[in-house]
């Protein structure tokens, strides 16, 4: 845990003595009244916090001053087949302390039915998991996370959303560049994939069983460019996190460039 991160309504309030932060302030990072700490409010800014006593109960009151913008997102989003719930609750950690913006979790026709009523999803896990990445990575603000109940709606969604004058504005005319990954044979290599600088990027990575002929039709006549990374078979956890870096090396170097 790099960070602390409160909610508005905790800005006032102690932590309690049971309180996973204050145990790791107390018991791991051995803070004592008056030690400062990297702090956050969760949505906002990022700071330091000072603890300024703790009670007999073992409740720990801090004060926070929350001057410095969050970590800037990456210009990369996910959409991704729903895999099983323990791959599910690493994914969601790992892409949100990687800074990125936007999670779609899409249900596929050869993916398993029954991983769409993951637990997570009802019962806060998903938030917990994210809030875990942002506390890996210093951050503050969560990824947005979707869920769609097929590959075409999403698609359709996108295509909508690419048409209003607002999302044109938000990527100065760039075209988002749309990825299918997929290792069926006659892909172009990920390699080979060239970004604009300040180009934006939407991956797309299946269930474990890979994309239906179906769907691969549909991210064809969406306009997403179906790349192959390789000839051996992921799981969707280790594929997504692998391709999110390289494509992450690529955003960044362009970012980069346009800076310089």
């Amino acid at each position: 845990m790099n960070i602390i991160l409160f909610t508005q309504d905790e800005i006032d309030k102690p932590l309690p003595r049971h309180d996973r932060r204050t145990e790791h302030l107390i018991k791991v990072l051995h803070k004592k009244a008056g030690d400062t700490f990297k702090a956050g409010l969760l949505g906002g800014n990022t700071g330091q916090g000072c603890i300024t006593g703790i009670d007999g109960d073992g409740s720990v009151h801090c004060a926070l001053r929350l001057d410095e913008k969050p970590p800037q997102k990456m210009l990369l989003s996910i959409a991704l087949g729903f895999p099983r719930q323990i791959q599910l609750r690493r994914i969601l950690r790992a892409l949100s302390s990687m800074g990125i913006p936007e999670i779609n979790l899409l249900s596929c026709d050869l993916g398993e039915k029954s991983y769409r009523d993951t637990k997570l999803l009802q019962d806060g896990g998903a938030e917990v998991a994210m809030r875990e990445g942002l506390e890996q990575a210093r951050d503050t603000v969560m990824p947005v996370l979707r869920v769609w109940d097929s590959v075409d709606l999403f698609i359709s969604s996108r295509k909508f959303a690419s048409q209003t004058s607002d999302a044109k504005a938000q990527r100065g005319n760039l075209v988002p560049l749309e990825i299918c990954a997929d290792n069926a044979e006659g892909c172009a290599s990920l390699s080979s994939v060239q970004l604009s600088r300040g180009q934006s990027v939407l991956l797309a990575v299946g269930p474990e069983r890979g994309w239906s002929e179906r769907e691969r039709g549909l991210f064809d006549a969406g306009g997403y460019l179906r790349c192959s990374f390789g000839e051996r078979a992921m799981s969707t956890e280790t594929a997504c996190i692998a391709l999110s870096a390289v494509l992450l090396s690529r955003v960044i170097d362009t970012v980069f460039k346009k800076n310089s």
